[in-house]
């Protein structure tokens, strides 16, 4: 029997996830009360004119203009992959709908795009089977949005994680900040009383910090991505403004010795340092 493994990842002080029903469209049902983590597709509108890849090079593609860190807004005012009269999902991709916050006492269901991993190593070798629907989708995304993913992962009853699939959002193109933004970053041990494994704590420039407070306060109840490495880590829902000037961002390897070295990856190239 397999349980689902949500990865935990989250802005330090006042920002949780929020827990949703995600009930698939097609295949089995799923609870989940975060998004799982992963790989971010480079294909934005702007994307969509460059040479197409073959299959081989799709697989391994990475943006360019891939940054370290991000925290980006989620636009959860589209639903891109909400069912139509007529439409036809390529085979192994389904549609999934959960709860989101839309605002102070709003919530509305969305849906995403559930691809699942097979033997692809990268959301993109997963997606290459199925350019021309892709690409039919990109034509859909409105003005300064993007796609991104994150993994989603099952944990058996023996031990151990597996990653079985990913999952879609619609991010902002601008992010709030970026690795621009980091003034410090130092690995923090997990604690019981967290429930959380090994982070990174990321203390922002003052300037970045500001930033950071405006637009929380502007859009509490609604959802801000973290990404490392253009991945989704999670994309909990802002429950106030956040002063402080910190974010922290929570490993989600499977072991305590991943989980180390990951945060020490991370926080060594936030600092500039090997």
């Amino acid at each position: 029997m397999m349980s689902a493994r949500l990865p935990v990842c989250m802005l330090l002080l006042a920002v949780a996830s929020m827990g949703c029903e995600a009930t698939p469209t097609r295949g089995s049902a799923q609870k989940t009360t975060a998004a799982p983590t992963a790989s971010v597709v480079p294909m934005t509108p702007e994307a969509r004119t460059a040479p197409k890849p073959t299959a081989t090079a799709a697989s391994s593609a990475t943006p360019s203009s891939k940054r370290l860190l991000e925290v980006v807004l989620v636009d959860d005012e589209v639903d891109l992959f909400a069912p139509e009269d007529g439409q036809v999902l390529p085979d192994g991709l389904s549609v999934v709908i959960e709860n989101v916050p839309r605002g102070p006492g709003k919530e509305e269901p969305r849906h995403f795009l559930r691809v699942p991993r097979g033997d692809a190593k990268d959301v993109q070798a997963a997606l290459a089977p199925h350019r021309e629907w892709w690409e039919s989708m990109l034509k859909k995304l409105p003005t300064g949005r993007r796609f991104a993913f994150q993994r989603f992962y099952v944990r058996s009853d023996v031990g151990g994680y597996q990653h079985v699939a990913w999952r879609s959002y619609v991010l902002h193109t601008e992010a709030v900040v970026d690795q621009t933004a980091a003034a410090e970053a130092v690995v923090k041990e997990s604690t019981p009383e967290s429930g959380l494994g090994l982070s990174v704590i990321v203390k922002l420039t003052p300037e970045a910090g500001k930033r950071f407070h405006e637009r929380t306060r502007a859009n509490v109840k609604r959802r801000m991505a973290i990404l490392v490495d253009g991945e989704v880590m999670n994309a909990p829902a802002i429950q106030e403004a956040i002063e402080g000037g910190s974010l922290r961002i929570a490993m989600d390897a499977s072991s305590v010795n991943e989980q180390r070295q990951q945060a020490k990856r991370l926080a060594a190239a936030l600092n500039g340092t090997k």
